[in-house]
């Protein structure tokens, strides 16, 4: 289950659910650590504080400005050190908001880079903003590249700030200069500048959404997290024609993360990478679809190099090998000394390798919400995590007894090895019973069993496949239920049920409800 807080209820009598989704549009190779910024002097803070990743002024501060320091108890005082300030301009405005010698902020980029805009994060607690701001981009020459003008309509909100939609390529410096601010006599605020813009989309702008998570039991395979979602494109700004709209820069590998609103409590869906973003047929909706980072692993081939000549290999020496390159956290779950075998060919996808890996060692394989890659030899728990009762069902439909599993047969082929025709040899495992008699028979085939184990995994292999009792219930949706959590499930017979969650499929469109699927022993 996901961490919530302690009175956290999924299920109240009456229930107004909401959604909040959020991309990023982001320079991947872009280190704001590598960026040199000066700009006019600071009253308070510094030019370098707008690129240390802090993007909101935590609290309303007080000043001397006019109307800077109101006597209702909603002003903090700055303290002298130990506050993120962002940077406020020494110069203040005149009586019509307009500065005199406009603070002007530069910044050099180590190389020259692309980016589709700038995030400005202003003062939200204090709710001052510049309603004008003018850009400038120089290539490598200092020669100007490009000139806009861009008019923020509100400070935004704490976290969330304004963003200019301007594609600019190669560009190695930029200047901003702000103009005047939205009251008289203030200074310029600023928390934080990003390279790129963010979207924000909620209850009032999310057409539907739809989340899903699942695992294998027995590793048969490795699904990757799906999340869609339309949302209101009425102002165009996702128009696949305009040449600066935002639509074609949604390009695979973008940042989406999803949260799901109960109460007062918002629960993290994860962060997916955009693999599609798409025009509805009557332009007035755009369509985004996400995944985790299983589905960009099954793009990638594993070459195996010097471990194909091992006999076996730790668990983890082969985990780590298949994951080189990306930045994903792994959970081996205590089975990183299992032994497994590399001695494969080079064409399979990296998402296969890993499911072959995690069936070797007789476990299961998921990517988690917090994007960790687990590894786990699944079993419910003794207690549940949570609970499905009756009054969260829809109905009753939605649990089944599966057919007896009464012998498995795995094959393990020696890629490396061939026979005098070319071919692979192999080794055969079985474990149950297989007649002619009605007798039902699972096959299996994974090249990354080890020798000394092979019985072992036909062994749990059918063990995992006789897990017959399955659910696929719709229910109210608890959003903090995970993957791998057991839960008491009600039937219609009053024969309350622990089953372990396999499979969530969350819809929202405007009303909040989840299809579960989870198995138990029968």
């Amino acid at each position: 289950m996901r961490t919530t807080s302690p009175g956290y209820d999924p299920f109240p009598s009456v229930r107004s659910p909401g959604a909040h989704v959020a991309f990023e549009v982001l320079p991947k190779a872009l280190a704001k650590s590598s960026i040199a910024a000066e700009g006019s002097p600071a009253a308070a803070g510094s030019v370098s504080n707008l690129l240390n990743g802090a993007a909101e002024l935590q609290k309303k501060y007080a000043t001397l400005e006019q109307n800077g320091w109101p006597l209702d108890g909603s002003c903090s005082v700055l303290a002298d050190s130990g506050t993120e300030a962002g940077y406020w301009s020494a110069a203040v405005s005149d009586g019509d908001g307009i500065f005199s010698s406009p603070p002007v902020i530069r910044m050099e980029l180590p190389a020259p880079t692309s980016t589709f805009g700038w995030t400005f994060h202003f003062d939200a607690p204090g709710g001052i903003f510049p309603p004008e701001i003018g850009i400038v981009c120089y290539d490598a020459r200092g020669e100007e590249l490009a000139r806009l003008t861009a008019e923020p309509d509100g400070p935004g909100t704490k976290g969330r700030g304004f963003s200019v939609n301007r594609f600019v390529g190669d560009y190695s410096a930029v200047e901003f200069t702000f103009f005047r601010t939205n009251e008289p006599l203030r200074m310029l605020r600023l928390a934080e500048i990003d390279f790129g813009v963010s979207r924000h989309f909620d209850r009032d702008s999310i057409g539907e959404m739809r989340i899903r998570y699942g695992l294998s039991p027995d590793a048969s395979a490795f699904p990757a997290k799906e999340f869609v979602f339309t949302f209101d494109n009425s102002d165009g700004e996702f128009n696949v024609l305009d040449p600066v709209g935002a639509y074609q820069y949604w390009r695979n590998g973008q940042i989406l993360t999803a949260r799901i609103v109960v109460g007062d409590e918002s629960v993290d869906m994860g962060q997916f990478y955009v693999t599609k973003a798409e025009i509805g047929k009557n332009r007035l909706t755009a369509k985004v679809t996400a995944h985790d980072e299983c589905y960009r692993l099954a793009g990638q081939k594993f070459y195996p190099g010097s471990l194909a000549a091992a006999e076996t290999v730790s668990l983890a020496e082969a985990v780590s090998a298949v994951t080189a390159g990306y930045e994903m956290p792994v959970d081996l779950g205590g089975l990183g000394a299992e032994r497994v075998s590399l001695a494969i060919g080079s064409g399979h996808a990296k998402r296969t390798v890993l499911r072959y890996l995690a069936q070797a060692a007789r476990a299961s394989v998921w990517i988690d919400r917090d994007g960790v890659l687990r590894f786990r030899r699944l079993a419910a728990a003794l207690s549940p995590d949570g609970r499905i009762t009756a009054d969260e069902l829809y109905g009753w439909n939605g649990v089944s007894i599966s057919e007896e599993i009464t012998g498995v047969t795995l094959t393990v082929p020696r890629e490396l090895e061939p026979d005098e025709d070319g071919n692979p040899t192999k080794e055969l495992y079985a474990a149950g019973q297989s007649d002619d008699r009605g007798a039902h028979t699972a096959v299996y085939e994974n090249p990354c069993v080890a020798a000394a184990n092979g019985q072992a995994v036909a062994d749990w292999l059918l063990v995992m496949s006789n897990w017959r009792k399955q659910y696929a219930v719709k229910n109210r949706c608890d959003p903090a239920v995970e993957i791998g959590d057991t839960l008491e499930i009600a039937d219609a017979f009053g024969n309350d049920g622990l089953a372990l969650v396999t499979g969530i499929e969350i819809s929202y469109d405007g009303v909040l409800s989840a299809v579960t699927e989870a198995a138990g022993e029968f």
